[in-house]
């Protein structure tokens, strides 16, 4: 049963709607949420929809699905006959690829940058994974984490500016801290829809990144999640991004997992990051 609500009408098992009125829940965390939403267009449109979502969500999904009634998961349940969790979609749908099926507004802008004159290439960067309060979700998240001094020698790069897309920890002073305007999903959409290219640790950004169809590299530990399969550099679920896989156990990049080591001998070969144009090609 999904985030503790009785749902007391029966499970949707793929039959047209006929008018009546399909609940679909957002069972699972942000990246989970992010990755599967693509599945809501696909559904039948002979009756109403409703989408729950947790409430950092709910303005990215209503801009995205004008013709969906989007709640956060605080509010009271509307009427319904039908429901079904969001994750269950691919039993009916398959896999879709298809990119970009977020839609975000203009606003906010991005800050000015801090590179004097400016720099050609905007990369967004994020080093931790989002934190939460059970110990297995922790230790995913020491897991999934690099430090900073791995991740800043991309943003010294010649021609590129970094703008920095997580909500905690210090930031290089070198980069755009963009933590005071990610103030949901939909403004944090808005910042990666203006960015050239983005570098991530497994976190929703990566699949806010890739859901918009912008240049993404995924810095992934050596047993990764489920949904990135197994020996490959490329993603079905994500055509424009690049997965950067932990070759041994221990910390992406080699050693310490929140040691100094240098991103670029361990991304170069894969991505072509000799250079800011070859980081720019990827675009």
């Amino acid at each position: 049963m999904a985030r503790g609500c009785p749902y007391t009408a029966p499970p949707w098992d793929g039959q047209p709607l006929a008018g009546r009125t399909l609940l679909v829940v957002c069972e699972q965390g942000f990246g989970d949420s992010l990755q599967f939403v693509r599945y809501v267009r696909h559904l039948p449109t002979d009756g109403p929809r409703i989408l729950r979502c947790p409430e950092p969500l709910r303005r990215l999904f209503a801009l995205t699905f004008p013709g969906v009634l989007t709640i956060g998961e605080g509010e009271p349940l509307p009427p319904h006959d039908f429901w079904v969790s969001l994750l269950d979609l691919p039993r009916w749908f398959g896999v879709k690829g298809e990119i970009p099926y977020l839609h975000p507004t203009a606003e906010p802008q991005l800050p000015p940058q801090l590179s004097p004159g400016g720099a050609p290439l905007r990369l967004g960067l994020v080093a931790t994974s989002g934190w939460r309060a059970e110990p297995y979700a922790q230790r995913q998240q020491r897991l999934k984490s690099v430090s900073w001094a791995m991740l800043q020698p991309l943003a010294q790069l010649p021609g590129v500016q970094g703008y920095s897309l997580q909500k905690e920890g210090d930031v290089p002073a070198e980069w755009v801290d963009l933590a005071p305007l990610l103030t949901d999903f939909a403004a944090t959409a808005a910042l990666v829809q203006q960015l050239d290219a983005v570098v991530t640790v497994d976190t929703a950004i990566a699949h806010v990144a890739g859901a918009l169809g912008k240049p993404v590299w995924i810095l992934l530990p050596f047993a990764a999640d489920w949904r990135w399969l197994l020996d490959r550099a490329d993603s079905p679920w994500y055509p424009t991004a690049i997965l950067c896989r932990q070759p041994t156990p221990g910390g992406l990049g080699g050693g310490d997992r929140h040691g100094a080591g240098q991103p670029a001998p361990l991304l170069g070969p894969t991505v072509g990051w000799a250079s800011p144009a070859g980081l720019a090609a990827g675009r």
